[in-house]
């Protein structure tokens, strides 16, 4: 199914109808997954962590697209290496989370993601 034509659309839902006759088996295969406008696909066979916008004034988004799920440590780091702000989100899989910058002078932060299996540190700017 090529959904191009709603390619930008900020709401868009996706239902899927399943009729077969008294069962309750539904597959889905060979599914690719596109990030906004980007025609890379996301693979899931390794962690891929997304930090967006960048720069930002109040807020970023993270999104995570694990192959499994884990529990997550968020740490919000400043230029000098002091965690300013740390939080845990337990069952993380394909999913996003908003970290506010509100309280944050224009600068360079760091968001370190710690999983069971992984673990990754992206650079941000607060403007």
């Amino acid at each position: 199914m090529d959904l191009t034509n709603y390619t930008g659309e900020s709401n868009l839902r996706l239902a899927f109808q399943g009729i077969n006759n008294g069962s309750n088996n539904l597959y889905f295969d060979n599914v690719e997954l596109f990030l906004g406008n980007n025609p890379d696909p996301l693979f899931l066979n390794e962690p891929d962590v997304r930090v967006y916008p960048n720069p930002s004034v109040e807020y970023t988004n993270i999104s995570f697209y694990l192959d499994e799920t884990q529990d997550l440590n968020i740490r919000l780091i400043n230029s000098r290496g002091q965690v300013l702000e740390e939080n845990r989100i337990e069952n993380v899989l394909n999913q996003n989370y908003r970290q506010s910058l509100r309280n944050l002078s224009s600068g360079i932060y760091f968001i370190q993601i710690q999983g069971e299996t992984f673990t990754t540190t992206k650079r941000i700017i607060r403007q």
